[in-house]
């Protein structure tokens, strides 16, 4: 009897800490920051292949590549952007600030989203954990900004599986 209470309570505690903690339900939370994580396997490609497709993706992605890259390493296959989107919730279209970091090895790419910073219009500036809470509609807000950066990773998996071609 005492190892199967054992082996529940071991049970119970595995999947608590395997499971990500999610902010209302809706954004994953890390180390009480808002991040989007998550290591992608690509087989036969290697580092420098995926570090080129990253880097055109963030060329194409955003409004002005040279604004947006904040660290650019060729030989250790990563690179850092500090970029924006703009968002609707209610009557509101706040741009959402925030960091994107793509780290490339043989066979693998991991990228992280975080640093969201919420501004608007009205000069309202917060990160977006610090949502305040004299404001109604955190909900929809987390569910419009979920979608976008959702939005942002499927595009960045489905660019990073395309051959670069050379053949025009």
């Amino acid at each position: 009897m005492k190892r199967i209470i054992y082996l529940l309570i071991l049970i119970t505690f595995s999947i608590k800490s395997f499971s990500q903690e999610k902010l209302l339900d809706i954004l994953p939370i890390e180390n009480g920051n808002v991040v989007y994580t998550e290591v992608v396997k690509v087989e036969n490609i290697n580092k420098k292949e995926l570090y080129n497709r990253a880097k055109k993706w963030v060329v194409l992605k955003y409004k002005s590549a040279n604004d947006v890259i904040q660290l650019d390493d060729k030989e250790d296959g990563i690179i850092i952007g500090k970029g924006n989107f703009d968002i609707k919730y209610y009557s509101r279209k706040p741009t959402i600030e925030h960091t994107i970091q793509i780290e490339n090895k043989d066979g693998r790419y991991k990228y992280t989203v975080s640093s969201f910073i919420y501004s608007d219009v009205q000069n309202d500036t917060f990160t977006i954990e610090k949502f305040p809470k004299s404001w109604f509609g955190k909900k929809k807000l987390y569910k419009a900004l979920d979608e976008k950066v959702n939005s942002i990773i499927a595009d960045l998996k489905k660019f990073m599986k395309t051959e670069l071609k050379d053949d025009w």
